[in-house]
């Protein structure tokens, strides 16, 4: 028998993931990463992400394949009573469920916290939306490029043109994280709260809410402060927003980028005297937007290839980096040497990018390939577990929730009521 893999923090802990949001595959693809057991259920046509993007051989997408590594897919058709019955065994014996639809499909299908908690009250339930539970968007459709427009991640990004959309989606990813977060978090406090419960198992569950949105607009908080008080962020203006020549991205010669993060002033002593122009360290104060010191560094870095820039900063250590292209980052000689990067066996194999948890300094599992396989044979694999009592009273919706608002994206609701605890 191996060793287990010293990120297999989650190992025994089953998710159920149900949705096709990027937001809620990726809040998966972290806790597998973790080691938990992830069940991933598709309408029986399948997720649509399956069938975008650069397609393999066996006509699914490379991108399908690698979010959804290490997860096994079973399809549930959500309009069959029968199916919807095998969903209610699945979160019969699961510890983890994370939800990406829209405010009201659960419940329509059967499945409102009422229901989710009597069936299983150490749930812990993670509803992972674009815009949040309530307000005037809630059942609104949205993409990344809304959800950063509303949440402030637009205004002062991209060129002079205008904003860019970003790539991967910001939004996405970063509820994902936050969700997975959220998810190991109330694990902890069910953990410590099985006393409470009579020593059984799992202790109490909890519904979580997280929003796209809020996510974007809680990393807003410092240009959201400096906007409040009348001196918003400006794009091309300001530090790092492009107004500063320290913190820019230029192009060569052969019309390739080189970043460049020479903020502080150490960094900015060594880029000077790397580009042979020790005359401009001087010009570090000279007022936001440096245009002309913007300029001058441009034209000068455009008198060489990006290989020789790479020469020359390789050797000076002042946070200058080329912008690599992506069929050239896994080659690149940091990440081969951490290994972060593997290959498979042919192009159509692809690659695996390791997980960025690195515990105790050993080595993260290897994610496996998604795998799909029929409900009935997960359930023949999950037993149900014990349980705490099951709640009979009002389910937590119907009390009292209207509170101030919170930066935080995080609500978190213990199915035993709003704030107990363990």
């Amino acid at each position: 028998m191996g060793t287990r893999p010293a990120n297999a923090c989650l190992t025994g802990i089953r998710v159920v993931e149900i949705g096709q949001a990027l937001a809620g595959a990726y809040a998966g693809l972290t806790l597998a990463d973790l080691g938990a057991e992830v069940v991933k259920a598709e309408a029986p046509e399948g997720d649509p992400a399956a069938q975008t993007g650069v397609m393999d051989a066996d006509g699914v997408s490379a991108g399908y394949k690698a979010t959804n590594a290490g997860k096994t897919i079973v399809a549930l058709d959500m309009r069959a009573e029968s199916d919807r019955a095998r969903l209610s065994e699945l979160l019969l014996r699961a510890h983890v469920l994370i939800d990406t639809h829209k405010p009201g499909v659960m419940e329509r299908l059967g499945f409102d916290r009422r229901r989710l908690t009597v069936l299983n009250a150490g749930l812990i339930h993670v509803s992972l939306t674009a815009w949040g539970r309530s307000g005037p968007y809630a059942g609104r459709d949205a993409t990344d490029v809304a959800v950063m427009a509303l949440g402030g991640g637009l205004d002062v990004s991209g060129s002079s043109v205008g904003p860019v959309p970003a790539y991967p989606p910001t939004s996405d990813h970063a509820a994902g994280m936050q969700a997975a977060t959220a998810v190991v978090s109330a694990l902890f406090r069910r953990e410590r709260s099985r006393r409470a419960v009579g020593g059984m198992r799992d202790g109490r569950g909890a519904f979580i809410e997280i929003s796209q949105v809020e996510t974007v607009l809680a990393w807003q908080s410092p240009a959201l402060n400096e906007a409040w008080r009348g001196h918003p962020p400006e794009r091309r203006q300001d530090l790092l927003t492009g107004g500063l020549a320290g913190y820019q991205v230029y192009r060569t010669r052969d019309s390739r980028h080189l970043a460049v993060g020479a903020v502080d002033r150490t960094a900015w002593v060594a880029f000077c005297n790397g580009i042979a122009r020790p005359e401009w360290i001087a010009r570090q104060r000279e007022p936001l937007p440096q245009r002309r010191l913007i300029d001058d560094v441009a034209a000068v870095v455009r008198e060489r290839t990006l290989a020789d820039w790479y020469g020359v900063f390789q050797e000076i250590d002042c946070s200058v980096e080329p912008v690599w292209s992506l069929e050239e980052v896994p080659h690149h000689p940091h990440l081969r040497s951490r290994g972060s990067v593997r290959a498979g066996g042919d192009r159509y194999e692809g690659l695996q990018v390791r997980s960025p948890m690195i515990f105790d300094d050993g080595e993260p599992s290897e994610r496996p390939p998604m795998v799909r396989a029929a409900v009935d044979g997960v359930l023949s694999n999950w037993s149900v577990p014990d349980r705490p009592p099951a709640w009979t009273g009002d389910p937590p919706a119907a009390q009292a929730t209207d509170a101030e608002p919170q930066e935080s994206p995080l609500v978190f609701r213990s199915r035993y009521g709003r704030g107990a605890g363990p």
